[in-house]
């Protein structure tokens, strides 16, 4: 562990500008820049970084050394891994690292081995990663910038509506269903009062939430309106939740029935479809 930690840090915590000791990712020495150059300075250790590396046979966790795509296969799924919320140290201990610093030494062995001396257009030397790595790297950065896109769309499909959560949405909905014939308005509008919200508000947040539920293709919040909407039907069943309200208040036979409730009675395969998928 001390020798990984040794490796982590060789260049300061930054991600390493990096040189390959191997034959034939050396350069003519034309393109070599005098002793006390920073960019010299900087590829004899990144050399003497990969030297040191082979010399202790650094476990590379069944990666091979000539697979530069491999690398960055695993790179990539790290990443997606903890963009979907799982810790550093279990997204590479998945992938047969023994800890995070195992994985940054061998991440940045692949980055030096896999560069070499490069002239740039204004005549100066650089160090850069040898095209093939390159290539992989930018596939590997396309991939997970698109599993991203693909979280944050999903999480933003979840955004509350006028404060009203999903899972919120489905509560206060299995509700006034609940009601039954107890659903006058003077009772629908008790209930949506002890949630803070008026008719009209739930109104904009049901037509807001099944525009949604509608336009998901995944149908994944469908599964998450269902489960609880489930829930709460149980725990009323079992009287564990009770409706807000007085249960023996007086019911007017000429009460207007809330909208919703009418059209969910109405419409059953729309009903169905909410609650299947």
């Amino acid at each position: 562990m001390g020798f990984f930690r040794w490796l982590s840090n060789v260049f300061g915590g930054r991600q390493a500008t990096v040189a390959p000791v191997s034959k034939e990712l050396r350069r003519p020495t034309s393109l070599m820049p005098p002793p006390g150059d920073p960019v010299r300075m900087a590829w004899d250790q990144l050399k003497s970084f990969v030297a040191r590396c082979e010399a202790q046979s650094l476990d590379l966790a069944g990666l091979h050394v000539d697979d530069p795509i491999g690398f960055c296969a695993v790179r990539a799924r790290i990443e997606e891994r903890k963009l979907a919320g799982t810790s550093a140290e279990e997204a590479t201990l998945a992938e047969g690292f023994s800890c995070v610093d195992h994985w940054v030494v061998v991440e940045r062995y692949f980055q030096a081995r896999y560069s070499e001396l490069v002239r740039l257009p204004t005549g100066k030397v650089a160090v850069r990663y040898v095209e093939a790595f390159q290539r992989a790297t930018e596939r590997a950065e396309h991939q997970v910038n698109g599993e991203r896109t693909r979280l944050e769309q999903a999480a933003s499909l979840r955004e509350p509506i006028a404060g009203v959560t999903l899972e919120r949405f489905a509560e206060i909905s299995a509700m006034l269903a609940f009601l039954g014939s107890d659903a006058t308005r003077a009772r629908t509008t008790e209930v949506l009062a002890s949630f803070g919200i008026g008719a009209a508000t739930f109104g904009s947040v049901r037509r807001g939430w099944e525009t949604r539920m509608e336009g998901d293709s995944t149908k994944s919040l469908r599964r998450t309106f269902r489960a609880a909407w489930t829930f709460t039907q149980e725990q009323l069943a079992s009287g564990k939740l009770k409706v807000a309200g007085t249960v023996d208040q007086e019911i007017s036979k000429v009460s207007t029935r809330y909208t919703w409730v009418e059209s969910m009675e109405a419409r059953p395969e729309y009903r169905s479809s909410m609650m299947t998928g």
